[in-house]
């Protein structure tokens, strides 16, 4: 029984400090200091003649509350207004542009190299195919780099053949899908 008064006692902290809010992760000390009081105003004095509230309590607990959040208000302004008044020739601000703007291949090399990691155990051709929708230099420079630490010499010799070949065929096809070489007679001979 007193595990579940204590549960019970828990419950407003738990839901207002952990799962309210926009973002669920409970309510700002702001939104605290504006509703406490609204839930205090409301509370009854008693529940019945033997169990009484303290009301009353409550409130003066809470303007002890509210007079030391602005001591601390206060004194983090100062503190903050003491630091940078002193070490303003300190202060620097860093922007750091995304990767894609300094290293745009780097992304795709990474996302490369991690299917080469994923897919080692699996057959040359297969490793081959994988990689055709990534940039033929950004393919290129990671087999050279991470291959021979990956793969035997002979199955990374044996995958930059194939790809080089299913490289070539998709250029070839994008040329004739591009230029329309096949005519309509010419699919249907081609489908016999």
């Amino acid at each position: 029984m007193d595990a579940l008064r204590e549960a019970t006692l828990e419950l407003i902290p738990y839901v207002l400090g952990s799962l309210a809010g926009c973002d669920h992760d409970g309510l700002s000390l702001e939104d605290l200091y504006k509703l406490t009081p609204l839930l205090i105003q409301v509370l009854p004095e008693e529940v019945d003649p033997q169990s009484l509230t303290r009301k009353d309590r409550m409130k003066k607990y809470f303007e002890i509350l509210k007079s030391l959040k602005y001591k601390v208000l206060e004194q983090e302004e100062e503190e903050i207004e003491e630091y940078f008044s002193k070490k303003t020739k300190d202060f620097a601000l860093v922007i750091i542009p995304p990767e894609d703007l300094i290293a745009e291949d780097e992304g795709e090399r990474r996302a490369i190299k991690k299917e080469l990691e994923d897919f080692a155990h699996k057959s040359p051709l297969y490793i081959a195919s994988s990689l055709i929708t990534y940039k033929k230099e950004n393919v290129e420079a990671v087999l050279s780099i991470y291959g021979a630490r990956l793969f035997k010499k002979s199955k990374l010799k044996k995958i930059m053949e194939l790809y080089e070949k299913i490289y070539a065929s998709d250029q070839i096809a994008c040329i004739i899908k591009n230029y329309g070489v096949y005519d309509d007679k010419l699919k249907k001979q081609a489908k016999k």
